[in-house]
């Protein structure tokens, strides 16, 4: 489940990974709008900040990131890696995702603005140890990596070429930037 600033959600019925259709949820009285998109195997959503456009991971051979904007036009990311885990920045409209190599040997974290033509930015990039995820965004131009072993979260700037600095996480934690961009927390299973 995602929410734009407006307050608009949209959600994949189902877990993690879920065989359906992405809906509309009118907060006033319930109802449900599934989006007119096919019914499929769908991961992980979010929607953008105003409320127009919706990305979501498409689990397929090669997994690929559908953006569906509220007039109807759709577009795809795809290529000869994995496209996984979209996450919209807070106002730019910069779309962050992860890449894989069908051999799992290799993942990029890039950003872009979809339908710009301009080709993806990439933050970071290196062979994965356990997952590699987008957990959030600071700012405009700063996004919290995670790699799940060992435990690191990253901050990773747009521009920046002095590296990242990396943090320890708990193990089992997910980071998560706040709305208001002041704070990343963690959390573990374990408490």
């Amino acid at each position: 489940m995602a929410a734009a600033a407006d307050g608009r959600l949209v959600y994949v019925p189902g877990g993690d990974a879920a065989r359906g259709k992405p809906a509309w949820i009118d907060r006033a009285d319930g109802g449900v709008e599934f989006l007119p998109l096919e019914e499929q195997l769908y991961g992980q959503v979010d929607l953008s900040p105003d409320g127009r456009s919706v990305a979501v991971q498409v689990l397929d051979v090669l997994d690929y990131i559908l953006i569906h904007d509220i007039g109807g036009a759709q577009t795809l990311l795809q290529g000869q890696n994995h496209y996984r885990m979209p996450l919209w920045s807070r106002s730019d409209h910069r779309l962050a995702y992860t890449t894989l190599d069908p051999e799992g040997a290799r993942f990029r974290v890039l950003t872009q603005v979809p339908n710009s033509g301009r080709p993806p930015d990439v933050l970071t990039e290196g062979q994965p140890v356990g997952m590699v995820a987008v957990a959030g965004w600071l700012d405009d131009s700063r996004l919290v990596v995670l790699q799940t072993l060992p435990h690191v979260a990253t901050v990773e700037s747009l521009g920046d070429t002095g590296g990242p600095t990396p943090s320890r996480c708990h193990p089992g934690s997910r980071p998560a930037a706040t709305m208001s961009s002041s704070w990343v927390s963690t959390m573990a299973a374990d408490g």
